[in-house]
């Protein structure tokens, strides 16, 4: 594992980042979702959790852009090889491999985000839902 986040490049650095962020975030938020709350302090609560859900979409967001940014770093390692005139299959593997490792670890931390992000805003919505009916 160690040696293919070595061989995306740079920008799997970023990408490590925001994994951790958005599990922090994710599991953080879970956990308040789950604890009830005294009656006054949900609203304070509700926005809290809002914001926090709207990072984890934010990260989930941008995620495959660096993946992105690390195909088209990749792809740019491939070129400069063959401008180089240095066309040999250890270049182009290395910067093709660097473009989809990278892609793929921009989706792999976005697609949990996505998730994670829609069944925080469902229970979120439940809980407001549910205060409101008590409230009433």
């Amino acid at each position: 594992m160690y040696e293919l986040f070595c061989k995306g490049g740079v920008v799997m650095w970023p990408l490590l980042g925001l994994s951790i962020l958005a599990s922090a975030l994710a599991m953080y938020h879970f956990y308040l979702t789950a604890q009830p709350q005294k009656q006054e302090l949900q609203p304070v609560l509700f926005e809290k959790i809002q914001r926090g859900i709207d990072n984890i979409f934010l990260i989930g967001s941008i995620a495959p852009l660096f993946g992105l940014l690390g195909t088209v770093l990749g792809i740019i390692d491939c070129f400069s090889a063959l401008s180089a005139g240095r066309p040999d299959q250890q270049n182009l593997s290395s910067g093709l491999s660097e473009a989809l490792l990278t892609t793929a670890a921009g989706l792999i931390l976005s697609i949990p985000c996505q998730i994670a992000g829609h069944l925080l805003q469902q229970r979120l919505d439940k809980s407001m839902a549910q205060c409101r009916r008590t409230g009433e």
